[in-house]
C-alpha cells in the first residue's frame, strides 16, 4: 500500500482526511523513525502548479503529527453532461463544471511511490535509522566492556553509549564490583545506575562470609 493510498484509506466517516503519523505507521507497518522522513520528503514535493502533494499539520495535544493531502490531491470535479456544447471562444459558463486533468506526477513522487509499495528505504531513511544505533567502539577495551555489559543483560545500544560516555575502565570496574553488592533485585538496572552515578566501591566481604573450598 502506498503512502497516499494509506492516507486516503484513513479518511473518517465525516469526510475528514488528516490521519496521524502513528495511524499511518500502523497501516503501513513502517516504524515511525522510518516513516517521518518519507512524510517530510513527500511534503516537499509539489505539482506543476506549485501546490504541495502533502501538508504536514501542527502536532496535536498528545504530540502526534498529522498530515493531509494537498489541494491537488483532494480536488475533484464532475464531468460535463454528454453533448454539452462549448461556447464560442472556448469559454465555459461560470456554473459549468469541467473535467480535472490529472497532473503529471513528479519524478520524486513516482520514486517515492515505488519505494513505498516495495518497502524499500531511501538513503536518507537508512542514514537516519543508522544514527539511532550508536557505533561500537573501535578499541578492544571498549568492545570488551560492551560485551561484559550485554552479558549482564544491559541493552546493547545502551551499553555502547555508556562505554562511549563513561569509558571502558569505569564500566568494567562497576561490573567487577557488582558481585560484592548485596540486596540487588535487578542487576542490569543497578549496573546502569552505578555507571551513570559513579557509585563508590562497596566494602570488602568479611572473612566469615568467604567460603574456603
Amino acid at each position: 500500500m502506498g503512502l497516499l493510498t494509506a492516507i486516503a484509506a484513513l479518511t473518517t466517516p465525516n469526510g475528514r482526511c488528516a490521519p496521524s503519523a502513528p495511524q499511518l505507521s500502523g497501516a503501513l507497518g513502517i516504524a515511525l523513525p522510518l516513516l517521518r522522513p518519507r512524510l517530510r520528503r513527500l511534503a516537499r514535493a509539489t505539482t506543476k502548479r506549485g501546490e504541495p502533494v502533502l501538508v504536514l499539520l501542527p502536532p496535536a495535544q498528545n504530540g502526534a503529527e498529522a498530515v493531509r493531502p494537498g489541494p491537488a490531491v483532494l480536488e475533484r470535479r464532475e464531468a460535463p453532461p454528454a453533448g454539452a456544447a462549448t461556447p464560442l471562444g472556448g469559454a465555459r459558463p461560470a456554473d459549468e463544471t469541467s473535467v480535472e486533468v490529472p497532473l503529471k506526477p513528479t519524478r520524486e513522487t513516482v520514486e517515492h511511490g515505488i519505494r513505498a509499495s516495495q518497502g524499500w528505504p531511501s538513503r536518507e531513511e537508512l542514514d537516519e535509522a543508522a544514527a539511532l544505533v550508536p557505533k561500537e567502539p573501535e578499541d578492544l577495551d571498549g568492545r570488551w566492556a560492551v560485551q561484559r555489559l550485554v552479558r549482564e543483560k544491559v541493552d546493547y545500544a545502551l551499553a555502547v553509549r555508556l562505554v562511549q560516555k563513561h569509558g571502558a575502565d569505569a564500566c568494567l570496574q562497576q561490573v567487577r564490583w557488582l558481585g560484592r553488592r548485596k540486596g540487588i533485585k535487578q542487576k542490569s538496572r543497578y549496573l546502569v545506575a552505578a555507571i551513570m552515578g559513579c557509585y563508590a566501591e562497596p566494602p570488602l566481604p568479611d572473612a566469615a562470609d568467604i567460603e574456603i573450598s
